[in-house]
C-alpha cells in the first residue's frame, strides 16, 4: 500500500512539473503575447518633396509565430491602395529572428553588412512594444533607417511605421490591426 502511495504521489509530481513547466515557458518568453496572426489597415504620409503630405491607404496582415531556441519568425503583407486599382501593388517579407547575448534583443537571420549592400536588421522590446529595425546605406551613402513598432492590447495590435532617411522621416504608417482566429 505504501508503494502505491509513493507512486501516486511521484506521478502528482511529475504531472505539476509538466504543467508548472509549460506556464512557466510561457511567462518567460516575451514575445508571447505577439504571437499570431493579425490583419488591418493603415494609413500613410509621405513627405518627399513631390508628394508632400499625400496620405495613402494600406492593407495589413501580419504573422508573428515562436521560433527555435528563443527566436521567433515575423511575416508580413502590405497591398499599397492606389486610386487606379491597377497601380495597386502587394509586397511580401519573412524574417527569422535569432536570441543574441543581450537581453530582449534577437538579430535577423539575414542580418548582414551595409557597407556589403546588406542590411542590418534587428528586433527588441521595449517596454510593450516589438520594435523591428532594418539600417541600410544607399549608394550614395547616405543612411535608410527602417523602424516598425508593434504592440498588442487583447486581440488588437497597433503598428507604428516610419522610415528615415539620413535621419529625416520622409514616410509614416500608423495601423490598426485585429487578432484572426485563435491566438
Amino acid at each position: 500500500m505504501a508503494f502505491l502511495r509513493m507512486a501516486a504521489f511521484g506521478l502528482v509530481l511529475t504531472g505539476l512539473a509538466v504543467v508548472g513547466g509549460s506556464a512557466v515557458a510561457a511567462e518567460t518568453d516575451p514575445v508571447a503575447r505577439f504571437y499570431g496572426h493579425f490583419a488591418g489597415s493603415a494609413i500613410a504620409t509621405q513627405k518627399f518633396p513631390k508628394s508632400f503630405g499625400k496620405l495613402s491607404n494600406r492593407d495589413l496582415d501580419v504573422t508573428i509565430r515562436r521560433g527555435k531556441d528563443g527566436g521567433f519568425s515575423i511575416s508580413w503583407g502590405t497591398v499599397f491602395r492606389e486610386r487606379n486599382p491597377k497601380l495597386s501593388r502587394k509586397r511580401e517579407v519573412t524574417m527569422h529572428f535569432r536570441r543574441t547575448a543581450k537581453a530582449h534583443v534577437w538579430r535577423a537571420k539575414r542580418s548582414g553588412d551595409p557597407l556589403a549592400d546588406l542590411p542590418l536588421i534587428w528586433a527588441r522590446l521595449d517596454g510593450k512594444a516589438l520594435l523591428v529595425y532594418i539600417f541600410g546605406l544607399k549608394a550614395s551613402g547616405s543612411s535608410s533607417m527602417a523602424i516598425y513598432r508593434r504592440t498588442v492590447t487583447k486581440d488588437v495590435m497597433t503598428l507604428e511605421f516610419e522610415r528615415r532617411e539620413d535621419g529625416k522621416v520622409v514616410r509614416w504608417v500608423k495601423g490598426r490591426l485585429k487578432r484572426q482566429g485563435k491566438k
